[in-house]
């Protein structure tokens, strides 16, 4: 399991990097486009789907990879921001109904 997690924060860090280069701080505006989306919508679990969608559609640009914001879930569920209440089957086309995590403000 450690070195699955070890790849898996190594793509993600290469995907934040690469949107770093291309946007600046896409990062930190990424992450408060989270925080002011659960801001918006208190106590209530959420997908990082939805925050994607919704922060796209308040002007934030896409990372060249969307995996990017795993960077920014992962992040915040390590500072004890967010945390995982369990999985649901993400409901976009590009990701054929795999299971994705659910999060509440922790």
């Amino acid at each position: 399991m450690k070195q699955a997690e070890q790849h898996r924060d190594t793509g993600i860090a290469r995907a934040v990097n690469h949107a770093q280069r291309i946007h600046g701080d896409w990062f930190d505006k990424a992450s408060v486009m989270m925080l002011l989306f659960m801001k918006q919508n208190p106590g209530k679990a959420f997908m990082a789907e939805q925050v994607r969608v919704w922060a796209e559609e308040c002007g934030m640009p896409k990372p060249p990879d969307g995996r990017a914001w795993g960077g920014v879930f992962i992040a915040a569920s390590k500072a004890n921001v967010i945390r995982s209440i369990g999985y649901k089957r993400q409901e976009s086309s590009t990701c054929h109904c795999s299971p994705k995590n659910v999060w509440r403000k922790a």
